[in-house]
């Protein structure tokens, strides 16, 4: 076994060929249940590995075939010089159009990939079996004439020869090809291949959708995901069709989760091949022992305390067990640690156990460590943007980092922040509309790096945090992020942040939660409703006797109907601010407010409401009046000024409330005594808040495309776009 320094801490997988199986399966690989499924030897019936990047596919399949190189039993094993069959070389340049054709057309895929494998296990055999029958009826064409003649053994290295041919010259091939298959058809001797990296082949294919590539020279011009989703898929459809035509074939093969997500789009049997894969999927007590493997064969003089019966102990030492958080006064496991500054793949791990491995284990103090971490997740997350650019608009990561002062924000300051983005993206910003490029935390979002907080499913009184991992990553755009009443800078970002925001974050980090995927949030931030009312047409009244009156009575309508709101506030005589945790209340308050003033026998009149929701801090301070100082509270929040944006366009007898409003309003527990007996389970009323159109609220400039609406108070003022939604409070508006 060779020095254990040389295989602990692996970001790439490699073979050690003087292992035995069971050790190297032993040293390398943790076995959840699928994968000990797997690498079973009796195992025929899962034999396409699926997984995001970083996952171990390649190390899988080496071990597979590690176990089958020691039962060998008459097996002709492909590809054993090289010991995993891959593709290797580059694609010949080729017209625009010739690619085009390649990147549609999933039948050519499939037939290259059903002609070379076929041809390397004929060939296989006849080699085993010393039977030169099979090349009759395959001599009259040049290309398989070739084939036959050269020592092109691997499907592999037949599959890249027949993609490097002219176009046309692949379609006669292929139209050549029925006489491969009776020879196929023959083999009565078991042919195992091992195929690895058909992904990496086609990177050179992918598109790049960031918003500022880092390197716009390619040597293939044209780009196509589908050039690199196509061939994937056919390899599957081909080795499952190959195998239920021939019982002797089995062939075991990776596929990217990304590529995996859009076969069944591509091809008819997706069902059935999907059955054949095995997606891995770690938990976190599977991360936790593949990173104590690793410690396991670091070499003793990379550990802290080699003696110590605590693996952890023995690579961070016993005091650094635990480790406390930099803001939150709070200690942690140090796994926990090292894990939420992952995206939770087992490469991350290592990455940064290998940081920490090459810290002198006499300084590998806490301090060390966190600053190793902080390298390492910058790597972490460079590897994600760049592999995820092809699907999705990466954003830009100077222009939008430096505006991000907290680690926790509200959906207000992720609006916020994008504006600013946007406008200092110029010509790059003003895309289509519903562009990801405009939209960066929609993409932070996807890639797992933006997370929100929501309720458990079976405990409504408890909060956790949610990062989507990679297996969990969709291509599909979706046009919004979900809703949650706050958002989360995943970990991996935070010495970004810090770099790129000149160190605001340190400033704005919250201090009470720590940051990590599925860990419990206390007290959340609360959503508050606001409601901004006014009397309409007050002006015409101030005038009159009638106005102290009204104004009287307003503040007694106030104390009668609003003794159970959070916050009440006037102004200007005729204004009226409105603040709680429940829309029942707010809408309820505002409710009663318009029937009194509808009654008002001296003088009916209507009100009309702005309402919107989010985070609302209260500060005191101090006002100057009748020759005194006195103490006041005052609330602060941008829903305050949202509400004031959206009254005058209220019609009389309604409010007018943002989407925000409208999706937490039906999101929250419905009060029993609330607007009656139309009381939805989820919250407010089903029918209560109606969709404004553009013929409603004339005044108010209106996107069509996404049914919404732009809430400034002019040109100058920053631009809110949002869907608008009417409450009619008055039954006969």
């Amino acid at each position: 076994m060779p020095e254990k320094a040389q295989v602990a801490w692996r970001i790439v997988a490699a073979t050690v060929p003087e292992m035995a199986y069971d050790s190297y399966r032993n040293t390398f690989i943790h076995e959840t249940s699928a994968i000990r499924e797997y690498l079973s030897v009796n195992n025929t019936d899962h034999s396409i590995l699926v997984a995001p990047r970083g996952y171990g596919k390649t190390l899988l399949l080496i071990a597979k075939k590690q176990a089958f190189i020691e039962a060998e039993a008459g097996t002709i094993i492909m590809a054993k010089d090289r010991f995993i069959d891959r593709p290797h070389g580059n694609l010949r340049m080729r017209k625009k159009e010739e690619l085009e054709s390649l990147a549609s057309d999933y039948e050519l895929w499939k037939a290259v990939w059903k002609i070379s494998l076929s041809l390397a296990a004929v060939k296989a055999f006849a080699r085993a079996t010393k039977d030169n029958s099979f090349g009759r009826g395959l001599d009259g064409h040049e290309w398989y004439r070739r084939i036959l003649a050269e020592e092109l053994n691997e499907a592999g290295d037949i599959f890249v020869d027949l993609i490097a041919q002219d176009y046309k010259y692949i379609i006669d091939i292929i139209n050549k090809s029925n006489n491969i298959f009776p020879h196929f058809n023959r083999i009565n001797s078991p042919i195992v291949f091992f195929i690895d990296n058909v992904d990496e082949f086609f990177n050179p294919f992918l598109e790049n959708r960031s918003v500022r590539p880092r390197n716009s020279s390619t040597l293939y011009r044209t780009r196509n995901n589908d050039l690199w989703i196509l061939p994937q898929i056919a390899l599957a459809t081909v080795a499952y069709e190959l195998e239920n035509a021939n019982r002797h074939i089995k062939i075991f093969c990776t596929m990217r989760h990304e590529a995996f997500l859009r076969m069944s789009d591509i091809e008819i049997h997706h069902y059935p091949i999907s059955g054949r894969c095995i997606r891995i999927e770690y938990t976190r007590q599977d991360l936790e022992k593949i990173f104590l493997k690793n410690i396991d064969v670091t070499s003793k003089a990379d550990l802290v305390d080699p003696k110590n019966n605590d693996v952890m102990a023995r690579f961070v030492g016993s005091e650094n067990k635990n480790i406390n958080h930099r803001f939150v006064p709070k200690a942690e496991p140090i796994f926990d640690y090292f894990l939420r500054h992952t995206l939770y793949r087992p490469r991350d791990l290592m990455h940064i156990g290998g940081h920490i491995a090459r810290i002198n284990p006499s300084y590998r103090s806490s301090d060390a460590i966190r600053t190793a971490v902080d390298h390492a997740t910058k790597d972490i997350v460079d590897s994600i943007f760049t592999e995820m650019s092809p699907f999705f608009a990466t954003p830009e990561r100077d222009i939008l980092l430096k505006h991000i002062e907290s680690n926790v924000l509200s959906l207000e300051q992720l609006q916020e922040i994008r504006q600013t983005y946007v406008h200092e993206l110029g010509a790059r910003g003003l895309t289509e509309n519903g562009s990801e490029i405009s939209y960066p935390f929609r993409v932070l979002h996807k890639l797992g790096l933006l997370g929100t907080v929501r309720l458990e499913l079976n405990n409504k009184h408890r909060w956790r945090q949610w990062f989507l991992q990679p297996t969990e990553i969709q291509l599909e755009n979706e046009t919004q992020l979900p809703h949650s009443e706050c958002y989360l800078i995943h970990p991996a970002l935070d010495q970004y942040v810090y770099e790129k925001s000149s160190g605001k974050i340190v400033r704005g980090f919250h201090s009470k939660n720590i940051v990590g995927n599925q860990l419990e949030w206390f007290d959340p931030i609360t959503y508050s409703f606001v409601m901004k009312g006014d009397f309409v047409g007050y002006s015409n009244v101030m005038s009159e006797e009638i106005y102290q009156i009204i104004v009287q009575k307003l503040f007694e309508w106030a104390r009668q109907v609003c003794r159970d709101l959070a916050y009440v506030e006037f102004s200007g005589g005729d204004s009226i601010l409105m603040i709680d945790a429940s829309p029942q209340k707010v809408v309820r308050a505002a409710k009663d407010l318009l029937k009194r003033a509808l009654s008002f026998e001296e003088r009916p009149m209507k009100m009309r409401f702005g309402g919107a929701a989010g985070p609302i801090v209260y500060e005191r301070t101090r006002r100057f009046h009748d020759g005194r100082w006195e103490r006041i509270v005052v609330p602060r929040g941008l829903a305050l000024r949202t509400s004031a944006r959206l009254e005058p366009h209220a019609p009389p007898g309604s409010a007018l409330v943002e989407g925000v409003f409208h999706d937490f309003g039906a999101s929250r527990e419905a009060d029993p005594n609330a607007l009656g007996s139309a009381v939805s389970v989820e919250g407010l009323p089903a029918d209560l808040m109606i969709p404004a159109s553009c013929t409603d609220l004339p005044s108010l400039k209106y996107v069509s495309d996404s049914e919404k609406f732009i809430v400034q108070k002019n040109n100058l003022d920053p631009p809110y776009i949002t869907k608008l939604y009417r409450i009619k409070l008055d039954r006969s508006t």
